[in-house]
């Protein structure tokens, strides 16, 4: 009796443990991430400006089979915190990455990420996802023309900030200019 109620407790964790694995997502990567060039009011970043401009992005974020849940992390870029920088030759534009246009939540890493701080989603199936972001330059910075840049590593996990597993990476580069303005 005790063999027949052991072999019956396998089978039905064998089945609970298969059923949670054929939920899982299938071969969950990221799909576009294109290059995000900040446009301001059309001719890049005018440091003499005093309007806030907000710039929104996309990434795609692909399932080929599957129901899980999954989050979007952003890395720190050049600086070693979430106050993020855009760098020329040394000289600094400060800015940062949101998760939409109320500049609400910065987007950050984990470990010190909140559901809040990432883009968080689930599919049911097959399907692309395009999840929006928001970049903000604060006003007023007063630095030379040049190009600035910036490259942040997203990363996608299924799972939950409780428990998750890292599925794909990939960069996200930043570029602001700076024109030359006539004296």
């Amino acid at each position: 009796m005790r063999t027949l109620t052991l072999l019956a407790m396998c089978a039905v964790g064998l089945l609970i443990f298969s059923h949670e694995v054929q939920a899982a997502c299938d071969n969950l990567k990221f799909g576009s991430v294109p290059q995000f060039n900040w446009q301001g009011d059309g001719s890049g970043y005018n440091p003499f400006d005093a309007t806030t401009y907000n710039q929104e992005g996309t990434i795609d974020v692909r399932n080929k089979s599957g129901s899980c849940q999954y989050f979007v992390t952003v890395s720190e870029g050049n600086s070693n915190n979430f106050n993020r920088y855009l760098e020329d030759d040394g000289d600094r534009l400060n800015y940062n990455i949101y998760d939409d246009v109320s500049q609400s939540n910065v987007l950050k890493d984990l470990p010190t990420a909140t559901v809040n701080e990432t883009h968080v989603g689930s599919f049911s199936g097959a399907e692309t996802q395009r999840l929006t972001y928001s970049a903000s330059l604060p006003p007023g910075q007063a630095q030379p023309s040049g190009t600035y840049q910036d490259r942040v590593t997203l990363r996608l996990y299924q799972g939950t900030l409780a428990s998750h597993t890292l599925e794909d990476s990939d960069d996200l580069s930043f570029r602001v200019g700076i024109p030359e303005v006539a004296e």
